[in-house]
């Protein structure tokens, strides 16, 4: 019977000392910003090694978890530094705002090529014989007549389109408040229209009487 309270005793002693040296939870809460800047970071990990426990960051770059007071928290982030911290004793709950540098890596540069040196690259280069078929009909065809001929014939060009294009704009707001007249009954409208139609006739035959006499074919 005597052992039996003696056991009690003990147990309740050590109970006592136990419950005295445990520490109370602290609520640890904050944000985890870039640099000297405010912009969050969210996705970074705020966590105590030791135990385990930890959280993340949501999009506004806020967390929220409890530790122990002397716990060592490490905040960690995919492109930046880590920074570690002593949680305090001295309060329930914690609030700070945790600042990450950024940590650039350069890495050195790689190049890629089919040659291992330079040297092979120069000598298969200076052995390589391109085909001869087809370069004749290439300087024929960058012939300085023809290019002149083809440059003149060619329809307008993007600057052209746009000045045509202002010139109807400023037209229509010209004649927004006056009667349209429609251009099927006025007969000086098919006058010139069968005018223009012949001298584009006439035109297009010049042109390609002057290619074929400027053509080295």
């Amino acid at each position: 019977m005597r052992l039996v309270i003696v056991l009690i005793f003990i147990l309740t002693i050590s109970t006592l000392s136990f419950s005295q040296g445990e520490s109370k939870p602290i609520q640890l809460s904050g944000l985890v910003v870039e640099g000297d800047s405010l912009l969050s970071i969210p996705g970074a990990y705020v966590f105590v090694p030791e135990t385990g426990r930890g959280a993340s960051t949501n999009l506004l770059g806020y967390f929220s978890f409890p530790v122990l007071p002397g716990d060592s928290v490490v905040v960690a982030a995919v492109g930046y530094k880590k920074e570690s911290f002593i949680v305090p004793s001295d309060s329930e709950t914690v609030s700070m705002i945790i600042h990450l540098v950024g940590d650039t890596i350069l890495l050195p540069l790689v190049e890629i090529s089919a040659f291992p040196i330079e040297k092979v690259f120069k000598e298969a280069f200076l052995a390589m014989n391109l085909p001869d078929e087809g370069r004749s009909n290439i300087n024929k065809n960058l012939n300085d007549q023809i290019l002149a001929r083809l440059l003149e014939s060619s329809t307008m060009d993007g600057s052209m389109n746009h000045k045509y294009y202002m010139q109807q704009q400023i037209t229509a707001m010209q004649t927004h408040y006056l009667v349209r007249t429609n251009p099927f009954l006025d007969p000086f409208s098919w006058a010139r229209f069968f005018k223009s139609l012949g001298k584009e006739k006439e035109r297009k035959e010049e042109e390609k009487k002057k290619l074929l006499e400027d053509s080295p074919y």
